[in-house]
């Protein structure tokens, strides 16, 4: 959805999908997470200093504004728990 760096610091922000099992559940279910990672440059390498993730319970189309595209993440919000 979004990546950017300045200097030896960079973020992503991104959407995670998973199929995971539950204690004392049968059948998998669906995981959905709007995930922040934050990344430092040490040594030459990028390494994440801090992940945060959100599970999002709810995705809501937006209106389209005259200057979206198709692809662009403002066409919708996300509901966080």
């Amino acid at each position: 959805m979004a990546v950017g760096s300045s200097g030896d610091l960079a973020y992503a922000v991104w959407i995670e999908r998973a199929e995971v099992r539950v204690e004392r559940r049968d059948d998998p279910g669906s995981l959905v997470v709007r995930a922040t990672h934050i990344l430092r440059r040490e040594g030459g390498e990028w390494k994440l200093i801090h992940r945060h993730g959100d599970p999002i319970t709810q995705i809501t189309a937006r209106p389209p504004s005259s200057d979206a595209s198709p692809s662009d993440h403002r066409a919708c919000s996300f509901v966080c728990e």
